[in-house]
């Protein structure tokens, strides 16, 4: 199969190509040393919640629930859309200001899977 039999999708797999991956993080490192600016998806405009800060970078907020109907009105199922979002974008490290995804639980009757970790923070008021 050459390129021009491939499919035009956006969610195209991108796995085996060499010249995309290397071009991806060419614009990454170049994104990187020009900007502080989050990294963004506009595929998900639909889907991004708003704005956080880590770490003094500011990282986009993505609904995960969104970002899976986004996919779905593009063509997948909803199975599909599922695993592409675990392997293809929850998969994916670029850096200190890589988006965040909030997943929300609307179940109370689960328990997680660990306990989370908790943090207590002590203010000196001695001022």
């Amino acid at each position: 199969m050459n390129e021009s039999d491939m499919p035009r999708e956006w969610w195209r797999p991108q796995d085996n190509d060499e010249r995309w991956i290397m071009d991806q993080e060419e614009e990454m490192q170049r994104y990187e040393d020009e900007s502080d600016a989050p990294i963004i998806f506009p595929e998900f405009k639909d889907a991004l919640v708003g704005y956080g800060v880590q770490f003094s970078h500011r990282i986009a907020i993505y609904d995960y629930a969104r970002c899976v109907e986004v996919l779905e009105r593009n063509g997948m199922t909803f199975e599909e859309a599922v695993e592409w979002m675990e392997y293809n974008v929850l998969g994916l490290y670029a850096g200190p200001r890589t988006p965040v995804f909030l997943c929300v639980d609307n179940d109370d009757d689960d328990e997680p899977e660990e306990a989370p970790l908790q943090l207590t923070f002590k203010f000196d008021n001695a001022a």
